[in-house]
Parts: structure tokens; sequence; C-alpha cells
């Protein structure tokens, strides 16, 4: 599992969360649910967020050489499954 956190929830439906890295999507993770306040981390920092976007495994990545651009952006975009 790994926690994102996020300042609000996403107001649509959704599956699947593409992870930018260096204007490409390089992975896809499974959408697991939201949720809120503070989270213990294993090494006993906390963090709060308005909202924590919990997503899962296993990471799917897009074919060698065909990551879709894409630039970084702040919050949800949403689209079609990319791959």
């Amino acid at each position: 599992m790994y926690f994102m956190r996020q300042g609000a929830a996403p107001k649509r439906e959704i599956l699947y969360v593409y992870l930018c890295i260096g204007n490409k999507v390089r992975f896809r993770a499974n959408y697991v649910g939201t949720e809120t306040g503070l989270k213990t981390f294993s090494d006993g920092k906390q963090m709060s967020a308005k909202v924590w976007i919990v997503l899962a495994g296993p990471l799917a990545r897009p074919p060698r050489g065909q990551e879709p651009e894409m630039k970084g952006f702040r919050g949800f975009r949403y689209t079609h499954k990319l791959f």
C-alpha cells in the first residue's frame, strides 16, 4: 500500500492512478480509496493531510519506449485507460 497526500478527494469514480515522473507516465497503481486525518508510519513519523489517497499494487508499467508524455499537474486529471 502507498499513501499519497492530496488536498481533495477525486470527484469521479476511478480505478487507477497514473504516476508522472519526468514528464512521462511511468506507473499505474490500483486506486483503493481515501482516508483522512493523521497517519503514523513505520519509522514513527507522523503526517497529516486533508485526504490520503490509498494505492495498491501490483504496479503496471507501460510498454518499453511507449511511456505517454504528460506534464506534471496538481491534483487529479481524469483520462481514459492509458495502458
